[in-house]
């Protein structure tokens, strides 16, 4: 036991992260040798451990240092742990973020906290739609008073129902909806205007069971509530019937539109606390080409202080009321870009494929 000890102690200190993890694989030592091991070595590179509001248990984000192996990495881990831990599984790897997601018990924890290449490891948790009060309001035909269109064309505060836009509004362009997803058949987006994307919730269909996402959909690009009319609509579900979410899962969604050889616009209106993987992936994305407008959120206080409202490449939309203030609800701040129209607005309803009233 004790040579045992003394050999991983040695092994600890070698740079290659690799080589400890076959080394402990080879060994095939109990969970106790590993406890001992990893008492022995406290003054050791410990991985600093960020808790998540909201937090998943012994489900965790892991940032990569710059440069390192990560596919390796993991697969030499996954190796090293799957005799004493049953719970370890990796769910994404995100080689454009050095980073991953992956499921482990607290001692495989302890000895990824060890390995020199990573650089930290964050709870992965839940995020949310950004949603306000809706009441249903079920409607045939767009009616008099839409001023949430109307204000788009013309700022005056008397405007309540003139929208007036180009015939091919949208036209080529296409915008893809990070959320519950969206239901592809609603009047609101012709036939074939809206597509299936990638569905990331894994216990679930591809249809949006909420409803939140057909609506930001509506808003972005539907025939009677829409800014843009002619835009195609992609649906990326990342959030589930409850319209809540994974932060890994919203994060392998928005790294999928990066991937896409279509560029246009990615509507993101869910969001969380201040995370640095979540903006990591919406400055990406940005990188990639795509053009990122992200909700403020809706807790009437300082949007940089949520994700991905605060991220750097973010097009952040506050929301205003009919008088052209800020809604009650509404976050502010420096990290806002515009304010829109965003109360009592007319949008889809993919319940009943009519349309409500929402903020």
């Amino acid at each position: 036991m004790k040579a045992i000890v003394t050999f991983l102690i040695v092994v600890a200190f070698s740079a290659n992260c690799l080589d400890i993890l076959k080394k402990i694989a080879e060994l095939k030592h109990s969970e106790n040798e590993v406890k001992d091991f990893l008492s022995s070595i406290e003054d050791h590179y410990y991985a600093p451990l960020q808790t998540t509001e909201n937090a998943i248990k012994d489900r965790y984000l892991i940032a990569f240092k710059k440069g390192a192996a990560i596919h390796s990495i993991l697969t030499a881990f996954k190796i090293a742990v799957s005799p004493f831990d049953r719970l370890f599984k990796i769910h994404y790897e995100f080689k454009e973020l050095n980073a991953a997601c992956a499921s482990m018990g607290p001692l495989s924890l302890r000895i990824l906290r060890r390995l020199k290449q990573v650089a930290n490891i964050q709870n992965d948790g839940i995020m949310r739609i950004m949603e306000g009060n809706e009441v249903n309001e079920e409607c045939t035909t767009q009616k008099d008073g839409e001023w949430c269109l109307s204000r788009v064309s013309n700022a005056s505060i008397e405007n309540f129902d003139t929208y007036i836009h180009a015939c091919n509004a949208g036209f080529n362009v296409t915008i893809y909806v990070v959320d519950t997803g969206v239901r592809l058949n609603h009047s609101e987006f012709d036939i074939g205007r809206a597509t299936f994307g990638a569905n990331f919730v894994s216990d679930e269909p591809a249809e949006d069971l909420h409803g939140h996402g057909t609506a930001c959909a509506s808003m972005a690009a539907g025939v009677r509530a829409g800014v843009a009319k002619n835009a195609n609509i992609v649906a990326v579900k990342v959030l589930n019937k409850d319209g809540s979410g994974m932060i890994s899962d919203v994060i392998a969604g928005i790294m999928w539109t990066s991937m896409q050889e279509v560029k246009g616009i990615v509507s993101i209106s869910l969001g969380g606390f201040l995370n640095p993987f979540v903006n990591s992936a919406v400055e990406m994305c940005y990188y990639y080409g795509q053009f990122l407008a992200v909700a403020a959120g809706n807790s009437a206080i300082n949007a940089c202080l949520f994700s991905p409202a605060s991220a750097q490449f973010a097009f952040t939309v506050a929301a205003s009321n009919y008088t052209n203030e800020l809604a009650w609800f509404t976050n502010f701040g420096r990290c806002v870009d515009i304010i829109s129209p965003g109360t009592k607005c007319l949008l889809a309803n993919s319940t009943t494929g009519g349309f409500s009233h929402a903020s």
